[in-house]
């Protein structure tokens, strides 16, 4: 009888043994006002990913009572998108971490955040659930030399490559393609449009690119005759990135071919055309593979040009040439350059 009412007893006391709850997390969302942020999915979106992640609402009512504590941090950082993501509860930084996205996709990034500060909860949860969860009955009698329990592990965070810089990507070059038109100046004898296309390989903040312009045939009409010109050109370029602005120098060299048409016949002739200058603009991104480019470029022409009809002068090239236009762009990579990165707490 002694030994049922002993096993009553124990039966009883586990019934009220306490029980590891899941931790009470909370969650604040800033951003740093730019305009690339402003696409950013609100922090409500960002709670209800992380909740069909987890099958459970894992928030706290109060920031106060929360035993797991996550702020998310969304920057513009030269042409990528950035998440700070920071963890603590209310004694100790357990760690921060970030997120890049390359393809400054928004969407991309915040699905990426919502996957981290889920695994963070479930790490953070089954950290305390090994060292909280009660002591199971053990029947068999404890030698006298065990040992005590060991300490408890305070959660680590795993820290950055010490070697690579955090805004390097993995991917060495990210290419791209862009095809569009402009409107010249000074390059021909009138107002010239022209098709552009251009391949270009960037590497964090900079880029090279190689391109072509093909340039529509142009009809100047004196009292003499006509004088009909092709141009043809090839340009270097080199371009810093900061956001969405682009500043790139090139230097430019072409083939300009003349015809002229008088009264004693049609005569012929070439002539090289050399161009150095700077071209500004801006290119908007529209996802990780499609982007509109918009600039402005101007250039100075260190030799210039005559065309002659017989012995006439009918346009001289000016020294300063300038062009609008306008690119779309098709990027490569496809956002496999940017890096997810997450805080873990074994």
């Amino acid at each position: 009888m002694r030994i049922w009412a002993a096993c009553a007893c124990a039966l009883l006391l586990l019934s009220f043994a306490p029980t590891v709850a899941a931790a009470t997390v909370a969650l604040h969302v800033d951003s740093d006002g730019s305009d690339a942020t402003a696409t950013c999915p609100p922090e409500v979106e960002l709670r209800h990913r992380i909740r069909v992640r987890l099958g459970r609402d894992p928030f706290a009512t109060s920031a106060d009572g929360a035993e797991l504590r996550t702020r998310v941090v969304f920057e513009s950082e030269r042409a990528f998108l950035v998440a700070e993501i920071e963890a603590r509860t209310a004694s100790e930084l357990l760690g921060r971490r970030r997120i890049v996205s390359r393809s400054a996709n928004c969407e991309e990034l915040t699905t990426a955040v919502a996957l981290a500060i889920s695994l963070v909860i479930e790490q953070f949860d089954s950290t305390h659930a090994e060292h909280d969860a009660p002591a199971q009955p053990r029947l068999e009698r404890v030698p006298p030399e065990a040992t005590a329990p060991a300490k408890r592990r305070a959660p680590a965070v795993r820290g950055p490559d010490r070697n690579r810089h955090e805004d390097h990507p993995r991917d060495s070059v990210a290419w791209s393609t862009s095809a569009g038109g402009a409107v010249v100046f000074g390059a021909a004898p009138l107002v010239d449009p022209a098709l552009e296309l251009r391949l270009a390989a960037r590497r964090a903040w900079w880029s090279l690119a190689l391109g072509g312009r093909l340039f529509a045939p142009t009809t100047l009409t004196t009292a003499t005759g006509t004088v009909r010109t092709e141009l043809a050109s090839l340009s270097a370029m080199f371009c810093a990135h900061r956001s969405v602005a682009v500043v790139c120098p090139f230097a430019a060299a072409g083939e300009l071919r003349g015809a002229g048409t008088s009264d004693r016949g049609t005569r012929e002739g070439t002539s090289i055309r050399l161009a150095v200058g700077v071209r500004a603009g801006i290119e908007w991104r529209f996802g990780s593979v499609f982007g509109i480019a918009p600039y402005l470029e101007g250039s100075v022409s260190p030799a210039s040009t005559t065309l002659y009809l017989g012995r006439e002068a009918v346009w001289t090239s000016p020294t300063i040439q300038g062009a609008l236009g306008l690119d779309w762009v098709m990027h490569f990579d496809g956002g496999r350059g940017r890096r997810h990165t997450a805080l873990t707490i074994p």
